[in-house]
């Protein structure tokens, strides 16, 4: 079933693409999902001219660019994200006759009837030093799926150099097919000097004055190197006067984890949960 909340007529004008954007991830809480509505909503503020169908699997987004003349917004149905991906969103590209489909995540439509982009954030799962960090089941699903989505889409965005010469490497793709776009700040970045809302921020997340940020989850410790920070700081808290602050969901359990004494420099360890 598909509900749509368009803007947009027909495309007449043969100077302007129809361009699909998949938009699964707008709902996600970590980096990705972040990525995905700071990059949706850059777009669709400098190009005005192109016309925009925003593939929604959430129904509690439709409306969300209600006032851009030049989007049309659907939401597709899906109960997995294989079945979003690989029909139901195939199904909608030829309905709606587009031009290009773009995806912020790290899939396309193998059955996709227009040209297709996506945006790889990482490779971890195609290299043994960083599969092992991930369920060996989506590790064996992804080292098949990978290089197929990789090999069908037109274009590929990488997130970081790293990245890029790492899914050339490993799945072989030609040269000019993966290009590095690194990620940018949001608009609303910037040094906050109001002193009432940091103080509000300060007892919010319960923050000393002065601390060393990171932020980290539960299952990724050791992909973001926690060992290590942990040992560094041990190594340097009696000679600064910051304390050590790891924001995420869950991650408080890094003190069974690592061995965190609540005593000497454990002491000046915090845990603040979820930072929005």
């Amino acid at each position: 079933m598909i509900e749509a909340k368009p803007h947009i007529g027909t495309n007449a004008d043969a100077s302007k693409l129809r361009i699909g954007v998949m938009l699964r991830a707008l709902d996600e809480k970590g980096g990705i999902g972040v990525y995905t509505r700071g990059i949706i909503d850059e777009l669709l503020t400098l190009d005005t001219h192109n016309q925009y169908v925003l593939y929604y699997r959430n129904p509690v987004n439709l409306g969300r660019y209600a006032d851009r003349p030049n989007v049309m917004e659907r939401v597709i149905r899906g109960r997995f994200n294989g079945l979003w991906d690989q029909v139901a969103i195939p199904l909608a590209c030829r309905r709606d006759m587009l031009d290009v489909l773009f995806h912020p995540k790290f899939t396309v439509p193998v059955a996709a009837p227009c040209p297709t982009i996506m945006v790889l954030h990482g490779a971890d799962w195609l290299l043994p030093e960083q599969a092992q960090y991930y369920p060996r089941r989506n590790v064996a699903a992804m080292k098949v799926l990978l290089p197929i989505w990789c090999r069908r889409a037109s274009a590929i965005l990488s997130v970081s150099e790293l990245t890029t010469e790492n899914i050339i490497r490993a799945v072989g793709l030609p040269p000019g097919k993966v290009t590095t776009t690194y990620f940018a700040p949001a608009r609303h970045f910037g040094r906050v000097t109001d002193p009432d809302r940091l103080a509000e921020v300060q007892q919010r997340y319960d923050l000393p004055e002065r601390f060393i940020l990171t932020l980290s989850r539960t299952s990724g410790g050791a992909r973001k190197n926690a060992a290590v920070l942990l040992e560094a700081f041990r190594h340097v808290h009696d000679r600064v006067d910051h304390e050590l602050v790891i924001g995420g969901q869950g991650v408080e359990r890094f003190r069974s984890d690592y061995g965190i004494p609540e005593h000497g420099y454990g002491a000046s360890i915090r845990f603040p949960g979820w930072i929005a």
